[in-house]
């Protein structure tokens, strides 16, 4: 949320901030996906396991709209559309639930010290 407000309010004080700053001033698309883009709550859970609900806060998602409407600059909305934008295939669920399983064992494994 920081580094979006900076971008909206023209601060390019940091290496990613200095960089689209930059970058927008020529013809180069920029592809940011914020993370506050949608008004509510979320549920989620720390690396520890606990489940916690995050609330969006209204200055952070009017930013994210605002950065919406910059030029040369593209808002996604999931990272998955990075690869549409090269052209490639998704990967397919069966991959991505297989990371998140091998995640998920290695966790256990260093939590047991097996």
């Amino acid at each position: 949320a920081n580094t979006v407000a900076k971008i909206v309010y023209g601060i390019a004080d940091t290496l990613v901030t200095n960089a689209v700053s930059q970058t927008a001033k020529g013809q180069t698309p920029i592809f940011i996906l914020p993370v506050d883009q949608k008004r509510g709550s979320v549920k989620t859970s720390a690396p520890s396991g606990r489940a916690f609900e995050l609330n969006m806060r209204e200055v952070d998602v009017t930013n994210s709209e605002r950065l919406a409407q910059m030029e040369n600059i593209v808002v996604l909305e999931s990272p998955y559309e990075i690869y549409d934008i090269f052209g490639l295939d998704r990967p397919s669920e069966d991959i991505i639930m297989k990371v998140k399983e091998r995640k998920k064992k290695k966790k256990t494994k260093e939590e047991t010290g097996k």
